[in-house]
């Protein structure tokens, strides 16, 4: 699923450019596109970009089509990523990720496979906050012994 975000109200036909470019992208990344929407937007939710109600339909939408992965065509924050992710239960993309993986797939040389693979670590290092937390061991041990490590 493509997700087209409009905070300017835009004109419909620059909104229908936007889209028609995601989904040349998500074609070219090598992804079935099995919905296309325009979110049009009074203002950003910090946490997760769009409001409540929006994704309440959306997790409708992912259940109902059986949706894997959604698609904003606007950068998104890794904790407005971390936080839809957990509400919709897909993966949540970018417009950079898409990009960073038609790059991945092209790159033929072994120098522009090594700066792809820069780029996207890069584009990953804010994203891998708390993901292993798990591993984390915050309390025990002896006297002394006690917090990380």
């Amino acid at each position: 699923m493509i997700i087209v975000i409009d905070l300017h109200h835009e004109q419909e036909s620059r909104l229908e450019i936007k889209k028609q470019e995601m989904i040349s992208l998500v074609s070219t990344m090598g992804s079935d596109i099995i919905q296309t929407i325009i979110v049009h937007l009074s203002s950003i939710t910090p946490s997760t970009l769009i409001g409540k109600g929006k994704i309440e339909e959306l997790i409708s939408d992912v259940e109902r089509l059986e949706i894997d992965c959604i698609i904003f065509d606007t950068d998104i924050s890794p904790r407005q990523q971390r936080n839809l992710e957990e509400l919709l239960d897909v993966a949540v993309i970018d417009r950079q990720e898409v990009i960073l993986q038609i790059f991945s797939n092209r790159a033929t040389t072994k120098e522009a496979s090594l700066q792809v693979e820069l780029a996207r670590a890069m584009y990953s290092l804010p994203r891998l906050k708390r993901k292993w937390t798990h591993l984390s061991r915050q309390q025990g041990g002896m006297k002394g012994t006690r917090g990380e490590g």
